[in-house]
Parts: structure tokens; sequence; C-alpha cells
């Protein structure tokens, strides 16, 4: 595996930078810092899933570098605790002529992934131990671009792109989970990006039952809009994400703790209108919050959305001026109020943020300069955000006898394990339901010791859809949702 050195340089933003940041940027980041990563000038890009934070707030980064004469390279690049940087890894060299990447490190273990298309085909690169493996994740020999990733609780990872099929004009989304040497992938049938659909990138979460939401551009009746792609009870369910624009070209999805969705989106308001930002929120019922206009005066597109610590949404985003990208990144967060307020955060020359939020709500951005001067290097900024909320979380912990844990994988084809973990040992029984109540196997039933328990679910003489298991003990009765899909 080829390494090489880059220097990393930490450097003090420039007069002519400072003037463009206004005061109340300042209010909203703080003192932010900026570290400038590479400063070698050679060719870079990187897309709106450039970045990725493990469990100690420490970003991960992935990128290209293109030569027009040999090709793509991607790179990968991370920073320690100390603050300092590492030394470049090349996860795909010019063999491949990879695209531009997305990245995403696993909670469960702190494992980076990065996905990309290559040779009509998408690659996983993974980091195992000191070292990085690589292997393919699309199983058909159709056209396959523009991959999304995110990593579960449990480590089971979930990618979905774009795929066009070499016998017809159409495109659709694809998806696909498992782990590294065992993928499950299935066409979504009913994605229609139209005819363009090259361009319609698509960005995936995972809510805490590890089912998979895909916000991605489709196109229905001639208009370009945001569709929200789930498994349901029946397979996947689609719907429009309501939005101020009328035809919306790149959108993004964040799914908070309690499992409400957010979503932001850049489009036209009218034809031959500058772009908009707008901004929706899907409650845990399935409520939709209505749709909200960002920065209304402002042309802004391909927003980058990220949730605090409470569950409050952030949004960086390029500016425009008549179709042309300014180089001037905006910010936009909720003030007390529940009013949107957007400013420029960042610079004259830079584009495509990448936002991440940790734990103690720091913001992390990354982004890549050359708008303007050409000259493309990358940049990484970190600052306190806004939260609009006071800092007093007195919420207390309640104790519970036991826990009942999230099947995994989820979704699962044919086998699946359900865990459960006591306090003190008793009798438990462990039963899973269909989607219309009938009890369809008793797993458990019986005295069991405390501690932690698992169980396997053979599925096999089961249809696909959605299965409810249900756990009994002390009193107390859970359940949980479980996803088949065959």
């Amino acid at each position: 595996m080829r390494t090489r050195n880059v220097t990393i340089s930490h450097v003090i933003l420039s007069a002519v930078l400072i003037i463009l940041i206004s005061n109340s940027v300042f209010a909203q980041w703080g003192d932010f810092n900026v570290d400038q990563i590479t400063d070698d000038g050679e060719r870079k890009n990187s897309g709106p899933q450039a970045l990725a934070l493990d469990s100690n707030g420490n970003p991960h980064i992935a990128w290209i570098e293109a030569d027009i004469d040999a090709g793509n390279t991607v790179l990968y690049n991370s920073m320690n605790s100390d603050g300092n940087w590492g030394y470049v890894k090349t996860l795909a060299d010019t063999t491949l002529n990879p695209s531009i990447p997305a990245i995403a490190v696993s909670p469960f273990n702190d494992r980076a992934y990065a996905v990309y298309a290559a040779n009509n085909d998408i690659y996983i690169s993974y980091l195992n131990g000191m070292m990085w493996g690589r292997e393919q994740v699309s199983l058909t020999y159709d056209e396959n671009s523009s991959p999304t990733i995110a990593v579960d609780d449990s480590g089971y990872i979930h990618i979905a792109w774009i795929i066009k099929y070499s016998d017809q004009d159409e495109y659709h989304i694809a998806y696909a989970y498992g782990n590294i040497g065992n993928w499950v992938e299935m066409l979504l049938e009913d994605s229609e990006l139209g005819r363009y659909g090259a361009g319609a990138t698509p960005n995936i979460d995972v809510d805490s039952d590890r089912m998979p939401h895909i916000a991605y551009r489709g196109m229905v009746n001639g208009n370009y809009s945001i569709y929200h792609a789930w498994p349901g009870e029946l397979g996947w369910q689609y719907e429009k994400v309501p939005s101020t624009n009328s035809n919306d070209l790149a959108g993004k999805v964040a799914i908070d703790s309690e499992d409400g969705l957010h979503f932001a989106m850049s489009g036209s308001v009218n034809v031959d209108e500058p772009t908009k930002c707008a901004y929706n929120y899907k409650f845990p019922d399935g409520t939709w919050g209505g749709p909200e206009a960002i920065g209304e005066t402002l042309a802004l597109v391909n927003p980058s959305l990220a949730l605090d610590a409470y569950n409050r949404p952030h949004i960086c985003i390029m500016g425009e001026d008549f179709d042309m990208i300014t180089g001037i990144i905006y910010y936009a967060y909720k003030d007390n109020s529940g009013f949107w307020q957007c400013d420029s955060l960042f610079g004259d020359d830079f584009y495509y943020p990448c936002l991440k939020i940790d734990d103690y709500n720091t913001g992390k951005m990354f982004c890549r300069s050359g708008c303007n001067t050409g000259v493309r290097d990358l940049y990484y900024l970190t600052g306190d955000v806004t939260t609009s909320i006071d800092d007093d979380n007195n919420d207390q912990i309640i104790p519970r006898s036991f826990e009942l844990g999230q099947n995994y994988p989820n979704p699962f084809n044919a086998q699946t394990i359900i865990s459960f973990s006591l306090s003190s040992p008793g009798p438990v029984q462990l039963d899973v339901y269909d989607v219309l109540g009938k009890k369809v196997e008793c797993l458990c039933n019986g005295h069991k010791s405390a501690g932690k328990h698992e169980i396997k679910w053979d599925s096999s003489d089961y249809s696909s859809g959605v299965y409810f298991y249900k756990l009994s003990y002390d009193g107390i009765t859970v359940n949980k949702k479980a996803m088949l899909l065959k």
C-alpha cells in the first residue's frame, strides 16, 4: 500500500478573510480555528460526505486527487486525540480511477469505511487494524455511481447509490447492507430518478431500529423533488419531502435520538430563480412539521446538515450568485424563537462544506478551496456551534430491571440475533408477532440467569415484512421492530 506524506499546517486567517467574516458569525461559532490540511497545490475534489467523526470526536476525511493523464486516487487521513493529523493513506489508486468518496465511522468499534464508484461498480475500503482492505459491494454489471454510507450501532453497514441498467435509459436507487464479505443488495424499483439521474446523489442515515432512511432527488411529472425512502411493512416505502421550493436538486437527511427525521434541501422556488435552501422535520409519529425557508434573501446550494446534542439542526451551505458559486460558506441555525438565522461563515474561495457536530456541540467542517483561485487545498474548521438552549440537562436515568436490545442485523435475511439483559434471574418469555398482531413463534419461555443473553431467530419459513418481538419479564413487557427482507 502506497503512503504519502502531506504537510499539515495550522494557518491564521488573513486580514482579507477576517473582513469577510461578520461579527455575528463569531457569536454563532465562537472563536473558531482553521487548519489548512494540504498546501501542495494538487487537484483535489471532495463530496458531501467527506467528513466523519469517531466516538472521541476525532475527524476522518476522504477525498480524491485528480491527475488529468493518470486518473483519480482516493486518499484518507484522520486526526488523533492530540489534535495532530496522521499520514495520508491511499485507498484506491489510478488503476481503478475512482470517483469522489463518502466516509463513515462505526459507532460500534470506531472502524472507518469509505465507499466510492470505480469502473461502474461500488467499492468499499475499510480500516482493518493498521492496514486498509478493499472489496466490491455492487453485484450487477450495470452502471453504479454516487454512493453514500452509514453504519449502525451494531457495526452493520448501509450503502445506497445510483444504478442505471445497461438496457434502460432510467436511473434508480440501489441499497446494500451487511458487513465486509457479506452483502445483501436490493433495487428500489419505484425510485424514479429520471433520465438525468446520474447527478442525483443520495444520502443515507439509520434510525434506532437500524432501519435505513434514504434521501434522493427523484423526478415525477417532469419536476425534481427530494424523496424519502425506507423499508416498510410491505417493502420499500416512498414519499415526497414537503419543501418551500418547486424544484429541489440536492437533499440531506439526519436522524435524531428520538427517531425524528430532519431534511435539508436546495432548489428553486420558481424556474429561472436563484437556488434556495429549505428544511423540514418529520416527527417520530410520521407527521410533518412543515417546510421552512432558510436565508430567504440568499442564493444557497448543496446543504450539509448536522444535529447537535439537543437534536437541533445546523446547516452549512455554499453561496451562489447567478448560477455561480461565490466561494462563501454560510451557516444556518435556529434561534430561541424557532426562526432560522443564516450568515456568512468562512472565506471567499471555498466550496463543498461537510458539517459534523460532536457530543460537546463543537462544530467541525471540512471543505476545499479553489472556487475562484483554482488552487485546490483542503481545510478543516472547528468551533462551538450555537445551541439556542440553556446547557442545563437534568434528565434522570430511570433504572430498569431488564433491557431488550435491537436485533442485529436489521434489516436481515433469514437469520438475526435478539439480545436481552436481566438484572436478576427469573422467568422470561420472548415471542415474535407479525404486523397483524398474530404470534408466529416463541423463541424463549423459561427461567434465565442474570446477565446478557442472545437468541437466534431463523425466519426462513416466513415472508418479507415487519415483525415485532416481545419480551416479558418481572411483570413488564417491551417490544421492538424487526425488518425481514428476502
